[in-house]
């Protein structure tokens, strides 16, 4: 009985880590979409006065369209990350529940 509480709390703890570990990379791929968009307005800007090759935008084209993509599989790793924790916590799969934190609340020793 024992081991299976320890292996539940090591489950939990691995689980709401990379919950939090998937919101902050949400966090810097927002970042990363809101900067290509700068930068394709500016290569549409450049094209559109002569001064730069089209295939400049369509390298940010393609940029944002991975950053999306990413975009979808962070969201879709934080939502299966709620799950697993939900049906460690005995919650129902789909219940909406509030897990609060942020990685940088919580120390990091490198030993």
């Amino acid at each position: 009985m024992r081991q299976a509480e320890l292996e539940l709390i090591v489950n939990v703890q691995i689980q709401f880590f990379l919950l939090l570990q998937s919101r902050r990379d949400l966090r810097y791929v927002h970042e990363s979409i809101r900067r290509i968009r700068t930068q394709l307005e500016a290569a549409e800007s450049f094209v559109d006065v002569g001064v730069a090759p089209y295939v400049n935008v369509l390298q940010n084209k393609v940029e944002l369209a991975q950053a999306r993509e990413q975009r979808i599989l962070t969201e879709n790793t934080i939502r299966t990350c709620e799950i697993q924790l939900n049906q460690y916590l005995g919650y129902a799969p789909n219940e909406k529940v509030t897990y609060a934190g942020a990685l940088e609340e919580y120390p990091q020793k490198v030993e």
